[in-house]
């Protein structure tokens, strides 16, 4: 997911989400979602942003499972 968003973002466009990096880094994926949600990125491109959340909440759900 942080590829993806530095790839569309940039690396300096991906670092500006602050809460969100840091969400990630404490495992709290619910969080770093509602802060990508809550960006211009999102009210741009919505569907890509669904997609990789949903990426994101899949893979923690795997990681539960096991």
């Amino acid at each position: 997911v942080l590829i993806e968003m530095i790839f569309q973002l940039g690396i300096n466009g991906q670092k500006k989400f602050i809460k969100m990096n840091e969400y990630m880094k404490k495992k709290q994926v619910f969080m770093a979602s509602l802060e990508m949600i809550n960006s211009l990125w999102y009210s741009q491109t919505p569907k890509r942003v669904d997609y990789l959340i949903n990426i994101l909440l899949k893979r923690h759900d795997e990681k539960k499972e096991k």
